[in-house]
């Protein structure tokens, strides 16, 4: 096989392809822009997090293995019940019960099922109605749904890469993927 002959750079040429490289590059990997390719990957990453709980990603190049790409996080102390929302619940179903009889002119037994079994939706729709708890129900204070039980703050990204692996992973490609680099800034 063959090797390639490779011709010597001056300075200054080493220089300007250098300086070439790193403005697209820089474009690629500029974290506080959403619309670089790093800003999409980040968002993307942090969206997988939220839905989905996955912390860290392998990046793979051609099939190889180069490095991660992980969530920073800062944790800080348990939430609170300020931080909480009030609810109302029933916590005593046969005083709930007692109350939606004396409420209805007919006691219809199908319709207290199916609002003890709602009873969430029903009292939200009640409170502000009536004003004041029904018999058996007191106010809880819960997480707000997709609200983490720590209060937890995602600073960005962490992307971890083993530059000498891209080039393992790249091996012939490099100087191909190098010039599109150049040519589409992407």
């Amino acid at each position: 096989m063959k090797q390639m002959e490779y011709r010597q750079f001056s300075d200054i040429e080493k220089l300007a392809i250098s300086q070439g490289i790193y403005k697209v590059i820089a474009q690629n990997v500029d974290t506080k822009n959403p619309d670089s390719l790093r800003g999409r990957i980040d968002a993307q990453m942090i969206q997988d997090y939220k839905r989905d709980g996955i912390r860290t990603k392998d990046v793979r190049v051609c099939g190889h293995d180069v490095g991660t790409l992980s969530i920073k996080r800062q944790s800080g102390k348990p939430a609170t019940e300020d931080e909480m929302r009030a609810y109302p619940a029933v916590e005593d179903v046969e005083k709930f019960e007692r109350w939606l009889n004396g409420c209805m002119d007919m006691n219809r037994s199908m319709l207290i099922d199916f609002i003890i079994c709602y009873s969430d939706d029903f009292l939200d729709w009640w409170m502000p109605i009536a004003g004041e708890l029904p018999d058996g129900c007191e106010i809880v204070h819960k997480l707000i749904p997709g609200q983490p039980a720590v209060d937890e703050r995602i600073i960005g990204t962490v992307l971890k890469i083993d530059e000498t692996k891209v080039a393992d992973a790249l091996k012939g490609e490099l100087p191909h993927a190098v010039a599109k680099l150049l040519e589409a800034g992407e």
